[in-house]
């Protein structure tokens, strides 16, 4: 595809990727979400273009769009991750005929150059590729007072817009969203309703702060997480890690910032919390709904749902703030990107997060198969070990010895084998289900290629399966999926001549002393799952402590 800009001096020439390659982010993406790929070349990359801005659409002949609208159209630029421009038209009545008969149309950027004065931004539309827009801006990014948006494949750079008749002059200006108590609407419109005493009517929602129909934040109240969920937290991902910091009244989340926690009382949703999101760049307030629970002292089962937009509405017209809590706690809410794109809907699931402030460990609580050494062979890999796990002596940890590896030519691997000594790995929570699978968090105190913070998951069939700890969940949503995200894979095999039982040591060790299960601890309602067959192996919770029981099928093989 070339894209021609013309200007008085001559021609240039931009070969943006070809629309077959530009994928869409999971809605609500970012770290502790799995996400989707993205084009490799993303203007937002380098562009300091963000926040929302009130934008006036002006036709080729200084009409304006919509001149009776009410609510000024809209142009948001990555106020999510990755997701681009959304332009708001605010009616349905006000999106060109061009364009899907949606009032918000989402764009993402996949060029960008300067040419002369100008800044070009080439847009593809995030549902109908075919779409591809040239957005022209004088100002600085940073600071953008007016544009010219071009619907045609055409990028202009003459004062006046000669090549193309389909564009729209946008006049914009930045407003700030500094509480969850504003007015929508322009504020001399607000001060109209209410001196005209039409705060009754359905626009008045739209003047919720002047007709007196909201509660700030500060109204509201906040509320505070619990002691046992408050210090820093790692989210080991199958590509990357992300820290997460509780506060006492507020959730620091790598790329996504600061959420505050708001008090919304609910009968149906008293586990969960809700969290507000301010922006200084003047993109509208976000709200989520996050659930946490305990697995042991130092792991923690965290699900964060899709933000949703600011502002929340009262269905019957009360300030029922139940209601309001279940638009953003919804079940909808929680869905992966695929369901909102109509395609079959599965839950998102949660991430499995490790402590960095407390690292507590326990008991591994691997059954007498997997106990006093086990041989190996590594999935695919010309390269064997031996398992060594001691529940007398070392109750709390577990060492891998390889054997007879040969240096890795698969691109994925940072690594060579061969040079690795044993691996020690501390237990920080394990799980035992009644189809004889058992699965066990650890986190690596000698240099590992597989990396810190990992599940090991022992099946029925003498499989060992690997993963980062924070995609264990995903092994009960993504089953297709599993072997994308797994880190290595081992089969157990018979000890040939006891090398693994002969290497494996007798004596204790000497280490720090320990509040430990060495067996598991007997079955009570905090640590397990009658039902669903989930026993847990943990030293005694924090008070208050909640458990989270998983479904059995976790840990099945497919």
């Amino acid at each position: 595809m070339l894209l021609t800009c013309k200007d008085d001096t001559g021609v240039a020439a931009v070969h943006p990727p070809d629309a077959g390659t530009v994928r869409r982010p999971e809605h609500g993406a970012g770290p502790l979400a799995h996400r989707a790929g993205v084009a490799n070349t993303r203007a937002e990359d380098h562009l300091s273009f963000h926040g929302w801005l009130q934008c006036q659409h002006v036709y080729p002949n200084d009409t304006a769009v919509c001149p009776d609208l009410l609510l000024v159209m809209r142009m948001e630029s990555e106020c999510e991750e990755e997701e681009g421009i959304v332009f708001d038209f605010r009616e349905k009545q006000c999106v060109p005929s061009s364009l899907p008969p949606t009032i918000k149309q989402q764009v993402y950027c996949i060029a960008y150059w300067t040419q002369a004065s100008h800044s070009f931004i080439i847009l593809q539309h995030a549902t109908v590729p075919k779409h591809t827009w040239c957005l022209r801006i004088k100002d600085p990014l940073s600071d953008i007072h007016s544009a010219y948006l071009m619907l045609d494949l055409v990028c202009d750079t003459s004062l006046t817009i000669r090549d193309t008749g389909n564009f729209f002059r946008l006049s914009l200006t930045r407003r700030v969203y500094a509480s969850t108590c504003e007015d929508d609407m322009e504020s001399d419109v607000c001060r109209s309703m209410s001196n005209s005493n039409l705060c009754k009517m359905h626009h008045s929602r739209h003047c919720a702060r002047t007709c007196n129909l909201c509660k700030s934040e500060n109204e509201m109240g906040g509320c505070a997480f619990e002691e046992q969920y408050r210090g820093q937290w790692v989210e080991s991902g199958n590509k990357e890690d992300h820290r997460l910091v509780v506060n006492a009244y507020s959730l620091d989340i790598a790329v996504l910032g600061t959420f505050d926690c708001l008090r919304l009382e609910s009968r149906a949703h008293k586990e969960k919390q809700i969290l507000v999101r301010f922006d200084d760049k003047g993109c509208y307030p976000r709200y989520a709904c996050v659930e946490m629970a305990k697995v042991t002292t130092s792991v923690m089962r965290f699900r964060l749902g899709n933000r949703h937009q600011w502002p929340l509405h009262d269905h019957h017209d009360k300030h029922d703030k139940h209601d309001k809590k279940e638009q953003v706690c919804s079940p909808s809410n929680f869905l992966s990107p695929s369901a909102i794109e109509n395609i079959p809907s599965e839950p998102r699931p949660a991430r499995l997060l490790v402590s960095e402030s407390y690292v507590h460990q326990v008991s591994c609580n691997l059954p007498p198969r997997l106990q006093h050494g086990v041989a190996f062979r590594e999935e695919g890999r010309k390269c064997s070990g031996c398992l060594m796990y001691q529940p007398v002596s070392a109750p709390d940890k577990f060492t891998v010895q390889p054997f007879n590896c040969t240096p890795e030519d698969n691109a994925r691997e940072r690594y060579n084998r061969t040079a690795i000594s044993t691996l020690e790995y501390s237990c920080l929570a394990s799980m035992t289900f009644d189809n004889n699978t058992y699965a066990v968090v650890t986190k690596t105190f000698t240099p590992s290629p597989l990396g810190q913070y990992l599940c090991w998951v022992f099946t029925p069939d003498n499989q060992i399966k690997v993963l980062k700890a924070g995609e264990s969940f995903r092994l009960e949503d993504d089953p297709l999926y599993v072997q994308d995200i797994l880190e290595a894979q081992f089969s157990i095999v018979n000890d040939v001549g006891g090398k693994c039982r002969s290497t494996a040591p007798i004596r204790p060790t000497t280490r720090s002393p320990l509040v430990l299960s060495p067996n598991p601890i007997p079955t009570t309602p905090a640590n397990s799952d009658p039902h669903r067959g989930v026993t847990y192996g943990i030293s005694s919770p924090a008070p208050n402590t909640q458990i989270f029981s998983p479904s059995p099928q976790l840990w099945i093989e497919p």
